[in-house]
Protein backbone atom coordinates (compact mmCIF):
# COMPACT_ATOMS: atom_id res chain seq x y z
CA UNK A 1 0.00 0.00 0.00
CA UNK A 2 2.54 2.63 0.98
CA UNK A 3 4.51 1.61 -2.43
CA UNK A 4 1.55 2.16 -4.13
CA UNK A 5 0.62 5.40 -2.35
CA UNK A 6 4.25 6.86 -3.20
CA UNK A 7 3.81 5.52 -7.16
CA UNK A 8 0.59 7.29 -7.44
CA UNK A 9 2.33 10.87 -5.56
CA UNK A 10 5.28 10.37 -7.94
CA UNK A 11 2.63 10.06 -10.97
CA UNK A 12 0.75 12.72 -9.61
CA UNK A 13 3.84 14.64 -9.55
CA UNK A 14 5.10 13.98 -12.67
CA UNK A 15 1.97 14.66 -14.19
CA UNK A 16 2.08 18.31 -12.75
CA UNK A 17 5.45 19.31 -13.59
CA UNK A 18 4.96 18.11 -17.56
CA UNK A 19 1.30 21.05 -16.90
CA UNK A 20 3.25 23.31 -15.71
CA UNK A 21 5.86 22.44 -18.70
CA UNK A 22 3.19 22.55 -20.93
CA UNK A 23 1.85 25.52 -20.04
CA UNK A 24 5.12 27.48 -19.96
CA UNK A 25 5.93 26.35 -23.49
CA UNK A 26 2.61 27.21 -24.88
CA UNK A 27 3.49 30.71 -23.03
CA UNK A 28 7.53 30.56 -25.20
CA UNK A 29 5.38 29.52 -28.57
CA UNK A 30 2.95 32.64 -27.81
CA UNK A 31 5.87 34.82 -27.55
CA UNK A 32 7.46 33.66 -30.39
CA UNK A 33 5.13 33.95 -32.31
CA UNK A 34 4.16 37.26 -31.87
CA UNK A 35 7.60 38.09 -32.12
CA UNK A 36 9.05 35.80 -34.80
CA UNK A 37 12.53 37.65 -35.20
CA UNK A 38 13.48 36.55 -31.46
CA UNK A 39 13.26 32.84 -32.89
CA UNK A 40 17.45 32.27 -32.85
CA UNK A 41 19.80 29.78 -33.05
CA UNK A 42 20.58 30.67 -29.22
CA UNK A 43 17.65 30.29 -28.25
CA UNK A 44 16.98 26.80 -30.36
CA UNK A 45 19.89 26.06 -28.13
CA UNK A 46 18.64 26.55 -24.73
CA UNK A 47 15.78 24.92 -25.08
CA UNK A 48 17.27 21.41 -26.49
CA UNK A 49 19.07 22.07 -23.40
CA UNK A 50 15.93 21.51 -21.83
CA UNK A 51 14.57 18.56 -23.00
CA UNK A 52 11.84 19.95 -25.31
CA UNK A 53 8.74 18.08 -26.60
CA UNK A 54 8.77 17.29 -30.07
CA UNK A 55 6.01 19.73 -31.21
CA UNK A 56 7.97 22.55 -29.84
CA UNK A 57 10.41 22.06 -31.57
CA UNK A 58 8.75 21.70 -34.76
CA UNK A 59 7.60 24.70 -33.98
CA UNK A 60 10.73 26.54 -33.89
CA UNK A 61 11.96 25.49 -36.76
CA UNK A 62 8.55 26.61 -38.33
CA UNK A 63 9.20 29.94 -37.65
CA UNK A 64 13.25 30.57 -38.46
CA UNK A 65 14.54 26.59 -40.16
CA UNK A 66 18.27 28.62 -39.96
CA UNK A 67 17.92 28.28 -36.25
CA UNK A 68 19.34 24.65 -36.60
CA UNK A 69 22.08 25.72 -39.16
CA UNK A 70 26.11 25.19 -38.33
CA UNK A 71 27.20 28.07 -36.05
CA UNK A 72 30.36 29.93 -36.48
CA UNK A 73 31.60 28.65 -33.32
CA UNK A 74 30.47 26.39 -30.32
CA UNK A 75 28.49 22.85 -30.54
CA UNK A 76 25.77 22.85 -33.26
CA UNK A 77 21.73 22.30 -32.34
CA UNK A 78 22.24 19.01 -33.24
CA UNK A 79 25.39 18.27 -31.11
CA UNK A 80 23.50 19.86 -28.28
CA UNK A 81 20.04 17.97 -28.77
CA UNK A 82 22.35 14.58 -28.50
CA UNK A 83 24.93 15.71 -25.64
CA UNK A 84 21.49 16.84 -23.53
CA UNK A 85 19.19 13.77 -24.21
CA UNK A 86 16.99 15.19 -26.22
CA UNK A 87 14.26 12.44 -27.57
CA UNK A 88 15.27 11.12 -31.09
CA UNK A 89 11.89 12.73 -32.63
CA UNK A 90 13.45 16.27 -31.51
CA UNK A 91 16.88 14.78 -32.85
CA UNK A 92 15.12 13.95 -36.27
CA UNK A 93 13.22 17.13 -36.43
CA UNK A 94 16.72 18.85 -36.11
CA UNK A 95 18.74 16.83 -38.58
CA UNK A 96 16.00 17.13 -41.07
CA UNK A 97 16.32 21.45 -40.44
CA UNK A 98 20.00 20.93 -41.29
CA UNK A 99 21.42 17.53 -42.42
CA UNK A 100 25.13 19.05 -42.73
CA UNK A 101 25.17 19.07 -39.27
CA UNK A 102 25.87 15.49 -39.53
CA UNK A 103 29.19 15.81 -40.68
CA UNK A 104 30.02 19.79 -40.70
CA UNK A 105 31.23 20.27 -36.77
CA UNK A 106 33.65 22.81 -35.41
CA UNK A 107 34.61 20.64 -32.66
CA UNK A 108 36.80 17.14 -32.76
CA UNK A 109 33.57 14.85 -31.99
CA UNK A 110 30.72 14.61 -34.70
CA UNK A 111 27.01 13.98 -33.34
CA UNK A 112 27.48 10.20 -33.89
CA UNK A 113 30.66 10.05 -31.92
CA UNK A 114 28.93 12.23 -29.03
CA UNK A 115 26.10 9.50 -29.18
CA UNK A 116 28.42 6.87 -29.23
CA UNK A 117 30.16 8.50 -25.79
CA UNK A 118 27.10 9.58 -23.72
CA UNK A 119 24.02 7.85 -25.33
CA UNK A 120 25.89 4.43 -26.26
CA UNK A 121 22.50 2.36 -25.26
CA UNK A 122 20.34 4.06 -27.34
CA UNK A 123 19.88 1.88 -30.67
CA UNK A 124 17.24 3.89 -32.36
CA UNK A 125 19.35 6.77 -32.06
CA UNK A 126 22.96 5.25 -33.07
CA UNK A 127 20.70 4.10 -36.27
CA UNK A 128 18.82 7.61 -36.74
CA UNK A 129 22.54 8.88 -37.11
CA UNK A 130 24.24 6.87 -38.63
CA UNK A 131 22.24 7.37 -42.04
CA UNK A 132 23.95 8.59 -44.63
CA UNK A 133 23.85 12.39 -45.62
CA UNK A 134 22.33 11.29 -49.10
CA UNK A 135 19.21 9.74 -46.99
CA UNK A 136 18.40 13.04 -45.92
CA UNK A 137 18.48 15.14 -48.76
CA UNK A 138 16.47 12.55 -51.03
CA UNK A 139 14.17 12.28 -48.60
CA UNK A 140 13.42 15.88 -48.38
CA UNK A 141 14.61 16.95 -51.57
CA UNK A 142 11.13 17.53 -52.27
CA UNK A 143 9.73 18.91 -49.54
CA UNK A 144 12.16 21.92 -48.45
CA UNK A 145 14.38 24.17 -50.79
CA UNK A 146 16.02 26.19 -47.82
CA UNK A 147 19.78 27.10 -47.32
CA UNK A 148 21.73 25.05 -45.36
CA UNK A 149 25.15 26.98 -45.03
CA UNK A 150 24.50 30.15 -46.67
CA UNK A 151 27.12 32.79 -47.31
CA UNK A 152 27.32 34.78 -43.80
CA UNK A 153 29.91 37.53 -43.69
CA UNK A 154 29.49 37.25 -39.94
CA UNK A 155 30.45 33.23 -40.23
CA UNK A 156 33.37 31.31 -40.44
CA UNK A 157 31.42 28.46 -41.64
CA UNK A 158 28.90 29.06 -44.49
CA UNK A 159 26.54 25.91 -45.44
CA UNK A 160 25.27 25.65 -49.07
CA UNK A 161 21.79 25.64 -50.46
CA UNK A 162 19.94 22.20 -49.64
CA UNK A 163 20.72 20.07 -53.14
CA UNK A 164 17.64 19.76 -54.79
CA UNK A 165 17.61 17.10 -57.31
CA UNK A 166 16.67 17.37 -60.70
CA UNK A 167 14.98 15.47 -63.04
CA UNK A 168 17.87 13.57 -64.58
CA UNK A 169 18.73 12.16 -60.95
CA UNK A 170 15.48 10.28 -60.68
CA UNK A 171 16.63 6.95 -61.72
CA UNK A 172 20.59 7.37 -60.64
CA UNK A 173 21.20 4.71 -57.53
CA UNK A 174 21.46 6.13 -53.81
CA UNK A 175 25.50 5.59 -54.12
CA UNK A 176 25.38 8.17 -57.36
CA UNK A 177 22.82 10.66 -56.16
CA UNK A 178 25.55 10.97 -52.70
CA UNK A 179 28.22 11.52 -54.88
CA UNK A 180 26.42 14.00 -56.92
CA UNK A 181 25.22 15.28 -53.83
CA UNK A 182 28.82 15.55 -52.02
CA UNK A 183 29.98 17.32 -55.49
CA UNK A 184 27.41 19.48 -55.30
CA UNK A 185 28.14 20.36 -51.57
CA UNK A 186 32.06 20.62 -52.51
CA UNK A 187 31.28 23.20 -55.08
CA UNK A 188 28.68 25.52 -52.31
CA UNK A 189 31.33 25.18 -49.89
CA UNK A 190 34.01 26.59 -52.92
CA UNK A 191 31.85 29.16 -52.86
CA UNK A 192 31.11 30.31 -49.76
CA UNK A 193 34.59 30.32 -48.87
CA UNK A 194 35.06 32.96 -51.65
CA UNK A 195 32.46 34.72 -50.05
CA UNK A 196 34.13 34.36 -46.69
CA UNK A 197 37.47 35.56 -47.55
CA UNK A 198 35.82 38.70 -49.66
CA UNK A 199 33.78 39.13 -45.70
CA UNK A 200 36.88 38.82 -44.15
CA UNK A 201 38.53 41.34 -46.52
CA UNK A 202 35.56 43.95 -46.18
CA UNK A 203 35.98 43.41 -42.33
CA UNK A 204 39.81 43.88 -42.51
CA UNK A 205 39.06 47.21 -44.60
CA UNK A 206 36.50 48.07 -41.73
CA UNK A 207 38.77 46.98 -38.89
CA UNK A 208 41.57 49.16 -40.92
CA UNK A 209 39.45 52.00 -40.32
CA UNK A 210 38.48 51.70 -37.43
CA UNK A 211 42.06 51.26 -35.84
CA UNK A 212 42.73 54.59 -38.04
CA UNK A 213 40.12 56.13 -36.30
CA UNK A 214 40.99 54.86 -32.74
CA UNK A 215 44.53 55.79 -33.45
CA UNK A 216 43.41 59.52 -34.18
CA UNK A 217 41.58 59.90 -31.23
CA UNK A 218 44.80 58.28 -29.55
CA UNK A 219 46.65 61.22 -31.09
CA UNK A 220 43.51 63.93 -30.41
CA UNK A 221 43.69 62.67 -26.63
CA UNK A 222 47.56 62.43 -26.68
CA UNK A 223 48.11 65.98 -27.66
CA UNK A 224 45.07 67.12 -25.19
CA UNK A 225 46.74 65.49 -22.75
CA UNK A 226 50.41 67.07 -23.36
CA UNK A 227 48.59 70.84 -23.51
CA UNK A 228 47.40 70.07 -20.66
CA UNK A 229 50.61 68.89 -19.02
CA UNK A 230 52.26 71.72 -20.65
CA UNK A 231 49.88 74.45 -19.14
CA UNK A 232 50.18 72.62 -15.47
CA UNK A 233 54.10 73.03 -15.68
CA UNK A 234 53.80 76.34 -17.22
CA UNK A 235 51.64 76.96 -13.79
CA UNK A 236 53.80 75.31 -11.88
CA UNK A 237 56.76 77.17 -13.58
CA UNK A 238 55.02 80.86 -13.05
CA UNK A 239 54.22 79.73 -9.16
CA UNK A 240 58.34 78.29 -8.79
CA UNK A 241 59.52 82.14 -10.61
CA UNK A 242 57.07 84.11 -8.11
CA UNK A 243 58.29 82.38 -5.35
CA UNK A 244 62.28 82.44 -6.23
CA UNK A 245 61.37 86.29 -6.83
CA UNK A 246 60.23 86.64 -3.20
CA UNK A 247 62.79 84.31 -1.97
CA UNK A 248 65.18 86.46 -4.03
CA UNK A 249 63.82 89.35 -2.42
CA UNK A 250 64.08 88.21 1.09
CA UNK A 251 67.94 87.18 0.33
CA UNK A 252 68.46 90.67 -1.28
CA UNK A 253 66.77 92.39 2.35
CA UNK A 254 68.79 90.10 4.38
CA UNK A 255 71.93 90.98 2.55
CA UNK A 256 71.13 95.08 2.56
CA UNK A 257 70.93 94.79 6.43
CA UNK A 258 74.20 93.01 6.83
CA UNK A 259 75.64 95.39 3.72
CA UNK A 260 75.08 98.42 6.71
CA UNK A 261 76.12 96.21 9.59
CA UNK A 262 79.19 96.06 7.73
CA UNK A 263 79.21 99.27 6.72
CA UNK A 264 78.80 100.87 10.54
CA UNK A 265 80.94 98.19 11.67
CA UNK A 266 83.66 99.69 9.38
CA UNK A 267 83.02 103.26 10.31
CA UNK A 268 82.71 102.40 13.94
CA UNK A 269 86.42 100.63 13.26
CA UNK A 270 87.62 103.84 11.51
CA UNK A 271 86.63 106.47 13.94
CA UNK A 272 88.36 104.23 16.46
CA UNK A 273 90.77 103.50 14.82
CA UNK A 274 91.30 107.64 14.18
CA UNK A 275 90.87 108.12 18.33
CA UNK A 276 93.90 105.17 18.86
CA UNK A 277 96.07 107.38 16.85
CA UNK A 278 94.97 110.74 18.08
CA UNK A 279 95.41 109.24 21.69
CA UNK A 280 98.38 107.56 20.31
CA UNK A 281 100.17 110.92 19.25
CA UNK A 282 99.04 112.59 22.48
CA UNK A 283 100.53 110.18 24.84
CA UNK A 284 103.84 110.51 22.62
CA UNK A 285 103.51 113.93 22.54
CA UNK A 286 103.48 114.15 26.77
CA UNK A 287 105.99 110.96 26.82
CA UNK A 288 108.19 113.22 24.55
CA UNK A 289 107.82 116.20 26.70
CA UNK A 290 108.26 114.29 30.06
CA UNK A 291 111.27 112.91 28.43
CA UNK A 292 112.69 116.09 27.59
CA UNK A 293 112.10 117.70 31.06
CA UNK A 294 113.74 114.37 32.32
CA UNK A 295 116.69 115.43 30.09
CA UNK A 296 117.28 118.51 31.34
CA UNK A 297 116.79 117.65 34.85
CA UNK A 298 119.33 115.15 34.59
CA UNK A 299 121.67 117.74 32.51
CA UNK A 300 120.74 119.89 35.59
CA UNK A 301 121.81 117.18 38.39
CA UNK A 302 124.81 116.32 36.52
CA UNK A 303 126.13 119.71 36.32
CA UNK A 304 125.48 120.36 40.00
CA UNK A 305 127.12 116.76 40.63
CA UNK A 306 130.47 117.42 38.78
CA UNK A 307 130.72 120.66 39.97
CA UNK A 308 129.95 119.11 43.78
CA UNK A 309 132.75 116.17 42.54
CA UNK A 310 134.82 119.33 41.47
CA UNK A 311 134.46 120.84 45.46
CA UNK A 312 134.96 117.76 46.90
CA UNK A 313 138.02 117.29 44.71
CA UNK A 314 139.15 120.38 45.76
CA UNK A 315 138.48 119.99 49.57
CA UNK A 316 140.31 116.76 49.41
CA UNK A 317 143.43 118.07 48.27
CA UNK A 318 143.65 120.77 50.53
CA UNK A 319 142.98 118.03 53.17
CA UNK A 320 145.86 116.16 51.89
CA UNK A 321 147.91 119.15 51.94
CA UNK A 322 146.98 119.82 55.04
CA UNK A 323 147.41 116.14 56.33
CA UNK A 324 150.86 116.02 54.56
CA UNK A 325 151.60 119.14 56.20
CA UNK A 326 150.95 117.74 59.65
CA UNK A 327 152.95 114.32 58.67
CA UNK A 328 155.96 115.98 58.19
CA UNK A 329 155.24 118.69 60.96
CA UNK A 330 154.51 115.65 63.04
CA UNK A 331 157.41 113.87 61.63
CA UNK A 332 159.56 116.35 62.29
CA UNK A 333 159.01 117.13 66.03
CA UNK A 334 159.26 113.13 66.97
CA UNK A 335 162.56 113.46 65.12
CA UNK A 336 163.30 116.29 67.08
Amino acid sequence: TTYNDKRLALQKTHTTAQQFAEEHWNKAAQVLSERPSLMTRHVLILVLKNRPPPHVIEFMLSLNPHAADIPPQGPSPLQVAVRHNASVEVIRLVIQACPLALVATHSGYDPLMYAKIWRREEPELMALLSKPLSYWVHRHKDASSRVFLESDSTTTTRTPPAIQASSKYTTTTPSEEEVNNIKKIAAAIVRAQKNQVAALQQHRREVDEQLGILKRKQQQERLHQLRELERLQQQHFKAQLVALDMKEKRIMARVKKVEQRIHKTMELTHKTRQVRERRYDVTLERVEEKVSTTRGTLHEWEARTNTRLEMAEWRLEQESRVNDYFRSDTRLQLDQ
